[in-house]
């Protein structure tokens, strides 16, 4: 999946799931990889953040 395909994808995933409440902070690419710095607080209102 393309850089811009991912971003759609996880656009599109946060619409689906507005009880999540997450925002992307940040997408740095490595090589054919990105990572994204997603925060935002769950269903049951703790803060979490996902760096994979």
């Amino acid at each position: 999946m393309s850089t811009s395909g991912l971003v759609l994808f996880l656009q599109g995933f946060i619409v689906g799931f507005p009880d999540l409440h997450s925002t992307v902070e940040r997408m740095v690419p490595r090589g054919d990889t990105v990572v994204l710095f997603v925060t935002g607080e769950g269903t049951f209102g703790r803060p979490f953040m996902v760096a994979p």
